[in-house]
């Protein structure tokens, strides 16, 4: 008895000690729809207070599918300078094949991070700027 109770013991420690916050990429395939609100990097580092976005455009939603594809509203992106392929690896969303077009010098602020995913909300990094989405049922 007494060797069960150390066992459970021990497993309960080791569990509760791992640190794996990377993001598993099951968690991360769905539809996301943008709230409009983005948090800026300050000069020193530090994040600033988030803020609402006006548009007259919709943001369309964003599609993480399990082969690796990124789709707005529901298709591959045709605009230029979007991405059309993923790769997660821990919280880096490394991105791919990108739309080019002639007459457009496109730079990218490379690869995305996710600084979090949990239960129905996404915080994407990207360029010092962080955009906040709620995962679409």
């Amino acid at each position: 008895m007494k060797a069960l109770f150390f066992a459970l013991i021990t497993t309960l420690l080791l569990n509760g000690c791992s640190k794996s916050n990377d993001v598993k990429p099951n968690d991360l395939v769905a539809k996301w729809s943008h709230t409009y609100q983005l948090q800026s990097k300050n000069q020193d580092g530090t994040w600033g207070e988030w803020y609402t976005i006006n548009t007259f455009m919709a943001i369309p939603p964003i599609e993480f599918t399990a082969d690796g594809r990124i789709l707005y509203d529901g298709k591959p992106s045709e605009a230029c300078c979007t991405f059309r392929n993923y790769q997660l690896n821990n919280k880096q969303i490394k991105l791919s094949n990108p739309v080019s077009c002639p007459a457009v010098d496109c730079f990218s602020c490379g690869d995305w991070s996710v600084n979090k995913l949990e239960n129905d909300t996404l915080i994407l990094e990207t360029c010092n700027n962080r955009a906040k989405y709620v995962r679409i049922k």
